[in-house]
């Protein structure tokens, strides 16, 4: 999308070279004329984002017009300090004295050069360094010129660490990795690993090609960790064209493609990922900038004409609160970044009764293979590979638990719906209503409650899964309590009340703790937190005061209640999926916020249809405990006479099948109900008139989402609305002729 992100564009007086940011928020800029040209300085500059979002210079170092001006730089991880790539005078570099590596120390209102180096003593007028680049503990730093000279360097004695190598190419960039074992260099056809102790090479990828056979090149490369992520090495790619650039994620154990996506339709010529390893940014040729998402590659802004002149450096800010380009045209730009950044749609759209399926993450189809290669003994056995199994087990039995905040030993297990024991005439079961708000109706709950004196059993969502309204189990746990005795040994457990709730689409977008909401069973799934599709049954001290009894008899797998070996890797898989959902839940949820905010502006922003059409949001936001934050059940409400009456029969009948010709996944009934075409009795409870069910949709975001991917659904589906009203109209006036 283009980008509408706010900037500030000033003149620095010398073209831009390269630039990078401290930890303190110091930007470091480099550029300058080169020798002998009068008038242009070649210049360090240093200095900090003032509160117009505007850069304010505090010092700068002169090195003089007879020297070159920086091409590169690198700043220590620990120290205020700057090692930057600067060829001396031409006479020191005929008589092979050429320090080009130069050390200064910047302070707030000066830059002192304390030390310099030879890369290598070649007299050749022609050579610069090409990158610098520190190691992340700031013990040594590499580099490279543009003759494919690489070398090592211990710091701070810039005593050469390994032999000087020589690639058959010029080296265009390299990076270190995140443990300072390996180092990655690329020149235009080869992407090679070396061992950074001795620059012996571990793994190389030559003559890149597309699998349509098609030349590419490498241009730049970057070891980046997302945060609660795998190690990814990315690589910029640009065609032998130069007409189109892609983002290349690598996975650096086994060197398999992770992701590959287009970037731009021109080169790359800089490339940079943000601190917390979340977002990546790349200059282009044609002047653009465009911004990324580190976990998918999926575009998030692309800002058009962001310079008039070649973008030679970027540079995220340490606090993510801006990315800093420079340009040979001699500005520098500062674009103000989002608090929050947008994830990929979970699924675009979705008008099912069921939440979407996410789908697997990362880590967790890593879990589960590691599991599976190397957790295959019998959980049940006590040999080795039997205790490591039932350890891991246990482990992710743990991570459940921490979920949902419960004590790992009060058993999650799988059970079947109680209404099947109804089918059976086993038991007898009442429904409760819906209030208009969305949520259930507890002054019906204490009714039901006073009529039914054998109640043993409530069983309520905690968010209802086609409106995403939050149902309060709290306040449904106290108001059972009160027609229950409290602590019944379970030898009586039919003068108690157990309350069961299904807790679903709640996991991963609000907290849920079950001692708080006093609830005796939690189911959840997996495959609704980006996990494997498999499930878990919270039971509060079961065996004392919850009876759980087998739905089949076997051995004594998960305590006697579920017999059969167990799923490890599956259940490892959950684990992770719990994991990663409870440490980035605050994250997730400030996401979801942003991101639903923003769909709800712009679909009612772009309606063109304002005085004919409304959107009717399906639920109370602020009517009991709220709505989820990464849903919103919304419908189409006809205002004018000029509209076909029977538009909401068009859009039911239509709408799904022309969105998904246009590219979006639309669910028309629950996943387990394909097929059905019946009004939902969720919105038909809460009043909704049969007219705005007939158009009801529920969008929701993920973890994931794109802001592009909500802005393609709200032009498509106001565009479809457009074409089904025409074709609405044709119809009825074709009828009318005849």
């Amino acid at each position: 999308m283009t980008s509408k992100l706010r900037y500030t564009v000033q003149n620095i007086g010398i073209p831009i070279s390269c630039i990078a940011i401290s930890k303190k928020g110091q930007i470091i800029i480099g550029g300058g004329g080169g020798p002998n040209r009068s008038g242009i300085k070649n210049l360090l500059i240093s200095g900090k984002i003032n509160k117009d979002h505007a850069f304010q210079k505090t010092a700068e170092h002169d090195f003089g017009n007879l020297q070159d001006a920086p091409t590169c730089i690198a700043l220590h991880p620990k120290k205020d300090i700057a090692v930057v790539g600067v060829n001396c005078t031409k006479e020191e570099i005929l008589e092979g004295e050429n320090k080009s590596i130069r050390v200064l120390e910047f302070k707030q209102k000066t830059i002192t050069q304390i030390n310099s180096k030879h890369f290598n003593k070649d007299k050749n007028l022609d050579l610069y360094l090409k990158f610098i680049e520190f190691d992340k503990s700031g013990n040594f730093l590499c580099a490279g010129n543009n003759h494919g000279f690489f070398g090592t360097f211990n710091f701070p004695s810039l005593n050469p660490q390994i032999d000087m190598l020589k690639a058959t190419d010029e080296i265009l960039d390299a990076d270190i990795s995140l443990d300072s074992k390996f180092i990655a260099t690329v020149t235009k056809n080869e992407l090679k690993i070396l061992h950074s102790k001795n620059g012996k090479q571990a793994q190389s990828v030559s003559n890149p090609r597309f699998k349509s056979g098609n030349a590419v090149s490498f241009r730049a490369c970057c070891y980046n960790k997302p945060k609660n992520s795998q190690e990814q090495l990315l690589t910029a790619i640009n065609t032998i064209s130069r007409k189109k650039s892609y983002i290349v994620s690598w996975d650096p154990k086994n060197w398999k493609i992770n992701y590959n996506k287009v970037a731009s339709s021109s080169a790359i010529t800089c490339f940079c990922a943000s601190d917390d390893g979340l977002v990546i940014a790349a200059g282009c040729s044609n002047m653009d900038i465009v911004i990324m998402s580190a976990l998918n590659l999926n575009i998030y802004y692309r800002i058009k004409n962001a310079h008039t002149f070649a973008i030679t450096s970027i540079a995220f800010s340490k606090d993510n609160k801006y990315l800093i380009t420079g340009a040979a045209d001699e500005t520098l730009r500062v674009t103000m970044l989002p608090e929050v950044w947008p994830s990929q749609l979970q699924q675009i759209f979705n008008a099912a009764i069921d939440q979407p399926t996410t789908p697997l993450c990362k880590e967790v189809v890593d879990a589960i293979s590691y599991s599976l290669e190397y957790h295959w003994g019998n959980p049940s056995s006590l040999d080795s590979f039997g205790i490591e199994a039932k350890s891991n087990l246990e482990n992710s039995r743990s991570c459940v638990a921490r979920l949902i905040d419960a004590n790992a030993e009060e058993h999650p297990s799988v059970m079947k719906p109680v209404l099947h024991l109804a089918s059976k005439g086993t038991i007898t079961v009442s429904f409760l209503p819906t209030l208009s708000t969305g949520q259930v109706d507890i002054e019906k709950l204490a009714s039901q409650l006073t009529l039914y004196k054998n109640t043993l059993l409530v069983s309520v969502m905690m968010v209802n899964n086609e409106t995403g309204v939050i149902n309060n189990i709290k306040r449904i746990s106290d108001l059972i309590s009160d027609f229950s005795l409290p602590n019944i040994p379970i030898s009586n457990y039919k003068h108690k009340i157990f309350l069961h709730t299904d807790a679903a689409q709640a996991l991963g977008k609000i907290p849920v703790n079950v001692d708080e909401l006093g609830v005796d069973y939690l189911t959840i799934v997996g495959h609704k937190i980006y996990g494997p599709k498999i499930g878990a049954l919270y039971a509060r001290a079961i065996g004392k005061l919850t009876p759980i009894f087998p739905i089949i008899n076997g051995a004594g797998q998960e305590r006697g209640f579920r017999p059969g070996t167990e799923n490890v890797p599956m259940a490892v898989g959950l684990g992770k999926a719990c994991a990663i959902a409870l440490d980035q839940l605050n994250f997730d949820i400030d996401k979801y916020k942003f991101m639903i905010n923003h769909f709800w502006l712009s679909l009612n922003s772009k309606n063109p249809r304002e005085t004919d059409l409304r959107i009717h949001l399906n639920g109370d936001k602020n009517g009991g405990c709220g709505i989820i934050p990464n849903t919103i059940n919304f419908s189409l409400q006809i205002l004018a006479d000029n509209i076909p009456p029977n538009l909401s029969e068009f859009i039911f009948l239509n709408l799904s099948k022309m969105l998904q010709l246009k590219g979006i996944s639309v669910g028309k009934g629950s996943a387990c109900h394909s097929g059905s075409k019946a009004m939902s009795p969720v919105l038909s409870a809460m009043c909704i008139s049969s007219d705005l069910m007939a158009s009801a949709l529920r969008f929701s975001v993920g973890r994931y989402t794109t802001i592009s991917e909500i802005d393609y659904f709200v032009e498509k589906y106001w565009e479809t609305i457009e074409e089904i009203i025409e074709s609405s109209l044709k119809e009825n006036n074709s009828e009318c002729d005849l």
